[in-house]
């Protein structure tokens, strides 16, 4: 099942993302910043991101 996820982000980011600059996420743990890390892999991977990602 495909599940379209929107996350919000700054023309900044796009541009780092474009040039697969490495990716920190930062989670407590919790359900709410376990979400956003699986939202931000699906963006990145969206995006054809290819770098590393912590």
């Amino acid at each position: 099942m495909m599940v379209e996820i929107s996350v919000a982000s700054t023309v900044e980011v796009d541009h780092a993302v474009k040039q697969n600059a490495a990716v920190a996420i930062g989670v407590s743990g919790g359900k709410d910043s376990q979400a956003a890390a699986l939202a931000t892999f699906a963006y990145l991977d969206a995006k054809g991101h290819v770098a590393r990602v912590l």
